[in-house]
């Protein structure tokens, strides 16, 4: 009889570890919406919210037009990797399975700081890194409000920050 127990014991703390383990590698959807005015924040204006987002590979995300006269298209991507564009008031649904950040804006306002950046995994090359903060840096250059929101953004990849 204690046999039995043991066995059956060492059965459950087995299924216990598979299905933890099927549960961290869970694919996962994301949003992020395309907003004349923030709702976390509502003094941001022509933002993608989060402004922020961080990922795992094989996760996708769903870039809502919430908003009318917003779409969304990358900028920078990693070296292989899709770039997009939704068109003008479309919402889009992207999947990413190389790793590094991903830079998009929205054209009709990307002089109004309307920027967002994804990182997909944990490894960042240094070129997607260096890539992505030139584009960045133009962006500032050109943005006419919302410097404040790039400049962050340029400050988040330069320090490999963890937290936005």
């Amino acid at each position: 009889m204690t046999k039995f127990i043991l066995i059956f014991l060492g059965l459950i703390i087995n299924v216990h570890a598979v299905s933890k383990d099927l549960a961290s590698t869970e694919v996962k959807n994301y949003t992020v919406k395309m907003l004349d005015k923030g709702i976390i924040n509502p003094k941001d204006v022509m933002v993608f919210e989060p402004t922020y987002l961080a990922i795992k590979k094989k996760d996708s995300l769903s870039i809502l037009a919430v908003d009318k006269g917003h779409g969304s298209q990358s900028v920078s991507v990693p070296k292989g990797a899709k770039s997009w564009k939704s068109g003008m008031n479309k919402s889009i649904d992207l999947e990413f399975d190389i790793e590094g950040y991903y830079l998009y804006v929205c054209k009709p306002h990307t002089r109004m700081g309307m920027v967002g950046l994804l990182k997909v995994g944990q490894e960042v090359t240094d070129q997607n890194k260096q890539q992505t903060l030139k584009s960045l840096m133009k962006l500032k250059k050109r943005s006419r409000i919302n410097k404040k929101r790039v400049q962050n953004l340029i400050n988040f990849v330069e320090t490999n920050q963890k937290k936005y």
